[in-house]
């Protein structure tokens, strides 16, 4: 049996993150067609944050970035690192959801 190569791991990795992504730009498009606040805007991306975490849990296992083993780190060291990496997908999808919003409701008008 042939033993998954490294381009494998970042095809499944990245088609099995495709979904949150599109999901999120669905909201934004429709808010921005039908000319809504942008406050909307938002709290759609923090709840597709949310969702892109949930839906990738096998890939960003967060416990075990806390888990004791094999590590030397500190706890707030660990706790760090995980805020730094929600909160840099959090922009992410703040700035393309932005971008797909203004778009769109340069499209509509």
């Amino acid at each position: 049996m042939k033993q998954p190569s490294g381009r494998d791991y970042v095809r499944v990795a990245f088609l099995g993150l495709l979904g949150p992504v599109v999901l999120s730009l669905i909201g934004p498009a429709y808010y921005g067609y039908s000319d809504a606040p942008y406050w909307r805007i938002l709290v759609w991306a923090l709840a597709c944050t949310v969702g892109f975490f949930w839906w990738g849990g096998g890939i960003w296992a967060f416990k075990d970035a806390f888990s004791g083993e094999g590590s030397a780190l500190p706890f707030w060291v660990k706790l760090g690192n995980v805020v730094a990496f929600v909160s840099t997908a959090a922009l992410g999808f703040v700035a393309g959801d932005s971008l797909a919003y203004l778009l769109m409701r340069s499209i509509s008008n």
